[in-house]
């Protein structure tokens, strides 16, 4: 396929694959060898490369994975359920709002700060369409004890 023909002009125009680096690849976990020879056609990528080379998810999707699912407000009050919502109408507010990648990485590491705190107490739908992270940023800044949260 189109796939293995870009391999084979990448290494003819640029330069030839080293045995070293396919067997660090291969002992990596990145490519999966399916012969004996170190050709594109005898060679599948795994799954670990691809998670590691390709976004799957969209900002939204990344958002709606690590926002917690339900709430309790005290020991008295009902369970509050807070990813119920249309979830394509919410991931258009998100994208209209958020239109960079730095924006929605303060976003998730502010997310990420208020869930192990047990902020978040308001719906999905509410968190996006009123810019909630903005009212937790002055804490986050000022309260954060030092961790920094990464990309989950």
């Amino acid at each position: 396929g189109p796939a293995i023909a870009n391999v084979y002009k990448y290494s003819k125009g640029v330069r030839k694959w080293a045995k070293s680096e396919v067997d660090d690849l291969v002992k990596r976990g990145y490519l999966r060898r399916n012969g004996d020879r170190n050709s594109p056609d005898l060679m599948d990528v795994t799954d670990k490369f691809s998670k590691a080379v390709f976004r799957m998810d969209s900002d939204f999707e990344e958002l709606f994975r690590i926002y917690p699912e339900e709430c309790q407000k005290d020991r008295y009050s009902p369970r509050l359920i807070l990813k119920a919502c249309d979830r394509a109408e919410v991931a258009r507010m998100y994208k209209k709002l958020v239109r960079t990648r730095e924006k929605h990485l303060y976003i998730i590491n502010v997310t990420l700060w208020a869930r192990d705190q047990n902020m978040l107490v308001v719906p999905l739908k509410d968190y996006v369409k009123n810019e909630y992270w903005e009212v937790l940023q002055h804490k986050y800044e000022n309260q954060r004890t030092g961790v920094k949260y990464a990309m989950v």
